[in-house]
């Protein structure tokens, strides 16, 4: 989900703006990939497919449109009865069947990486996450990046697997609905 850098620097401050109201999809949902970054963690499967804290662990979810992977990177820890959150999103372009970026021409991945801070809440049924702030946006092959659009993911919790659905607002201002299922790689992140 990017843009370009001014539309990231003329948000302002996020924390000040109320969360937005549900609206319906403006483009039809693409297909939601079932491939993992990384395989399942030991701890999730010692845990008989259930970690002690239904929200907490290492959440990695992808979603593909229009040319362009996302690969979502939640963690989530538990601090008191509030959970805390960290998310990192790698970013590429390629086909829909490109399911790892291509090489940088040094070696090693060719994607854009931004760290964001987010909060989280548990929900009724689920879980809900909400970027606030960009730490960091870089590319890994020194390429150019751009603005990140942040993320505000929602949907209900089964065991390790969570349906959300990122709702975020598109360069014309369009409100998008994008599937991106999660799956707890590990019960601690």
């Amino acid at each position: 989900m990017w843009v370009a850098l001014a539309l990231a620097t003329a948000c302002g401050n996020d924390r000040d703006r109320p969360a937005p109201a549900p609206a319906p999809p403006t483009v039809a949902p693409p297909r939601t990939p079932t491939a993992d970054a990384r395989p399942l963690d030991a701890t999730v499967a010692e845990a008989g497919g259930d970690c002690p804290d239904p929200h907490v662990g290492l959440w990695v979810g992808r979603a593909f449109q229009d040319g362009h992977w996302n690969e979502f990177r939640i963690e989530l820890r538990r601090s008191g009865g509030d959970l805390t959150c960290f998310e990192e999103t790698r970013w590429w372009d390629g086909p829909e069947d490109a399911l790892r970026p291509p090489a940088c021409p040094r070696g090693g991945p060719a994607w854009g990486v931004t760290q964001l801070r987010c909060e989280a809440r548990a929900t009724a049924d689920g879980l809900e996450v909400r970027t606030v702030t960009i730490l960091s946006d870089r590319h890994t092959c020194d390429g150019p990046t751009g603005g990140y659009i942040h993320d505000w993911f929602r949907g209900p919790l089964t065991g390790n697997t969570w349906g959300a659905r990122n709702r975020y607002q598109d360069a014309d201002g369009a409100w998008v609905e994008l599937p991106a299922t999660f799956h707890r790689l590990a019960c601690a992140p």
